[in-house]
């Protein structure tokens, strides 16, 4: 499992831009004919049944959204609702370093403002959940509130 990086610049009190990532992600390679019949993904590099293929993103930064947390353990039934604790989940999540007293106000205001200024979900679901499941329910989700991007 990969921890994901979304790099945010904060606005004040506007919710803050998120930048692009890596055009870049490695997807199976039986899944490769599925992904774009009419324009086949540009293939990077291979490794054993994997690819790294490049897929487009959004050149410019954009206003974040919404966040959504996946929360996979066993047992779980697969839904997807609002946080209950939205800023505790942030401030989890935020890097924490360097540890300074201003970092953690840094940290403390941005959490602040992504609480009050984006939808943050929480998703879960057992570890045997298909992903495309998971996809489809976040989806619907987003058809239903009209809350995430």
């Amino acid at each position: 499992m990969a921890d994901d990086v979304l790099v945010l610049e904060s606005r004040g009190l506007e919710a803050p831009l998120a930048h692009p990532a890596p055009p870049l992600m490695t997807v199976p390679a039986t899944r490769i004919p599925t992904l774009r019949k009419a324009a086949p993904p540009q293939t990077i590099s291979s490794l054993e049944e994997e690819r790294w293929i490049a897929v487009p993103v959004h050149p410019d930064p954009l206003p974040l959204k919404a966040l959504v947390v996946l929360d996979r353990r066993p047992g779980l039934q697969t839904s997807l609702g609002k946080s209950e604790d939205p800023l505790g989940a942030l401030l989890g999540s935020l890097m924490n370093f360097p540890r300074s007293p201003q970092r953690q106000r840094t940290r403390f205001e941005l959490a602040s403002v992504m609480a009050s200024k984006t939808a943050l979900l929480r998703l879960t679901a057992d570890p045997d959940v298909h992903p495309e499941v998971l996809a489809d329910t976040l989806l619907e989700g987003n058809a239903a509130t009209g809350k995430v991007g």
